[in-house]
């Protein structure tokens, strides 16, 4: 179960915690596809890889990614892990397939 700080911050039960790493997985995402597209911007705001190195940003995101789940893991719903490390799987497979369609693109136009 969630820590017992929990209570104190205002615990929204299960749903809260879903919904608050969701966020976390999102956010950590979003910093990985930031270096990986080289972008200075994130919402017009200076992106974290415009103020850190590419390796300093990338651990920022595997970080909450890691916080993340081990607080899926203080859940303890089997169901709920599994339907998270989906999300994460397809987020991942996403990127792999954005960065095979630049490739193939690049080699498109290289002649």
């Amino acid at each position: 179960s969630p820590p017992p700080s929990a209570a104190r911050s205002g615990d929204h039960g299960p749903r809260g915690w879903v919904a608050a790493i969701s966020e976390m997985i999102h956010s950590a995402s979003l910093i990985h596809d930031d270096v990986i597209d080289g972008s200075d911007l994130r919402r017009g705001k200076p992106s974290a890889n415009s103020l850190w190195s590419p390796r300093r940003v990338t651990m920022a995101g595997d970080f909450v990614l890691a916080v993340a789940s081990m607080m899926i893991a203080r859940l303890k719903n089997d169901e709920i892990t599994l339907i998270l490390s989906r999300v994460v799987k397809d987020l991942i497979r996403g990127e792999l397939m954005q960065l095979g369609s630049r490739e193939t693109e690049n080699q498109r136009f290289a002649h």
